[in-house]
């Protein structure tokens, strides 16, 4: 079974148009590690994680902790493009709630949470998330 760390890779390929040659290429990290996090077998370390982040230009967070957002998004199949094309916002905002959710105004809150089909947990969990 494919790891959610795994599907934060691929959609983060995906949107950015980044081939798995150059991810390996890019950040060192190497196909036989690719496949042990796609299976489950290993997770990342903290460093890998930061180079993860510096590669793709994202906030190591989006990797490293539970976010709302993304966990909809890889449940419903939604890229960061789709998304942002659903809720008629530039991508890079999209980036910017995932990566500090609390920056993100009701009006919006209230969109994502329709388009995402956000539970009452969900928006508690957005409210009091720590950033």
């Amino acid at each position: 079974m494919t790891t959610d760390f795994y599907k934060k890779i691929k959609r983060l390929q995906s949107d950015k148009g980044i081939r798995t040659i150059d991810l390996v290429k890019g950040s060192g990290i190497s196909y036989a590690t690719l496949s042990r996090w796609k299976s489950g077998e290993r997770s990342p370390k903290l460093s890998t994680l930061v180079k993860l982040a510096k590669f793709f230009d994202v906030d190591v967070g989006y990797f490293a902790e539970s976010n709302v957002i993304i966990d909809r998004m890889v449940e419903q199949n939604y890229t960061f493009k789709e998304l942002a094309k659903k809720l008629n916002v530039p991508v890079e905002t999209i980036y910017r709630w995932t990566n500090s959710p609390r920056s993100i105004d009701v009006q919006h809150l209230k969109r994502i949470g329709k388009v995402l089909n956000f539970t009452d947990d969900d928006y508690i969990s957005l409210i009091t998330v720590k950033h």
